[in-house]
């Protein structure tokens, strides 16, 4: 299709599209003109939460690895 960006998606033919990939064609053509029909949810609920913890120093043995990573599982 010839198909490399987003600009080809944009102005590639929107019937030509349909009929290439049908209503999945479709959603792909609005959401690259930017077409939401979707409700704004402003304040959407928390659905997970994430805790990171970083080393102070990288770590490049497996050894030391074994030997520090009790400390991190509750």
């Amino acid at each position: 299709m010839g198909l490399k960006t987003c600009a080809d998606v944009q102005c590639y033919d929107f019937s030509s599209f349909i009929k290439e990939f049908g209503k999945f064609g479709f959603s792909i053509w609005q959401r690259y003109h930017r077409i939401d029909d979707g409700p704004l949810c402003i304040d959407p609920p928390i659905k997970s939460v994430g805790v990171e913890f970083t080393l102070p120093n990288d770590i490049y043995s497996w050894d030391k690895c074994c030997s520090i990573i009790d400390e991190f599982i509750p």
